[in-house]
């Protein structure tokens, strides 16, 4: 997902390359199709109950929700986002205002909520 993830936040637009961009994206699924293959028998990352495993992964998802990319249906990834949206922590984090550096200078950034499935 970084590829993906620094194609959008780090490259100027005018310099992104699809083709590009269009692999990583892919890859990116074919990633996320593993976690949630997993998640079809479990509520979280680990198992029943709720681990680090799902605060390190929840972030990795957030930002592939936040990105302006063709997400396919991936159901149990999905129920068990909006799961963790319903936490106050989760939630805390999932609006705001960020900045990147790179070689442009600082860029700010806003994130609105996420639209849940729920």
């Amino acid at each position: 997902m970084l590829p993906l993830f620094k194609a959008f936040m780090r490259t100027p637009e005018a310099q992104r390359d699809a083709r590009a961009i269009e692999a990583a994206r892919q890859q990116t699924v074919a990633e996320l199709e593993i976690l949630d293959a997993q998640l079809k028998s479990s509520d979280f990352v680990g198992g029943a109950a709720f681990t680090m495993g799902d605060i390190a992964l929840g972030c990795a998802v957030w930002r592939w929700m936040a990105l302006p990319v063709e997400r396919p249906p991936l159901i149990h990834l999905q129920r068990w986002f909006d799961t963790l949206a319903t936490r106050a922590a989760y939630r805390k984090v999932d609006e705001g205002d960020f900045e990147v550096l790179d070689g442009e200078g600082p860029r700010r950034f806003h994130i609105a909520p996420f639209a849940t499935s729920a």
